[in-house]
């Protein structure tokens, strides 16, 4: 597949950075984990995931294989991460907003 230099990566290229494999990414994406982009070329449509997808794979495969959380639990603790990232991006919006 093309490399389009549009910050998003095809799976392939996904699943061997992360060290996992095509099946367990689309598992994942299945379960709502990770939401690829959809890409038209020509009359193909291609996956295509975004740094914060790989993020998100990346943590959740280190929760799993290496902190040996079930993936239930892994997906609770990204949440966790996810609302406390959102929290405190929100807290320095009103501290910029306030100066």
């Amino acid at each position: 597949m093309a490399n389009f230099n549009d910050g998003l990566f095809g799976s392939f290229t996904v699943a061997n950075k992360i060290g996992t494999s095509l099946e367990r990414l689309r598992y994942w994406e299945n379960l709502g984990i990770l939401k690829p982009n959809y890409v038209q070329c020509g009359t193909r449509q291609f996956k295509r995931y975004s740094q914060e997808d790989i993020n998100k794979a990346i943590l959740v495969k280190k929760l799993v294989d290496e902190e040996k959380y079930s993936l239930g639990g892994a997906i609770m603790k990204l949440k966790e991460k996810l609302q406390s990232t959102e929290k405190s991006q929100d807290e320095e919006k009103n501290f910029i907003l306030k100066e």
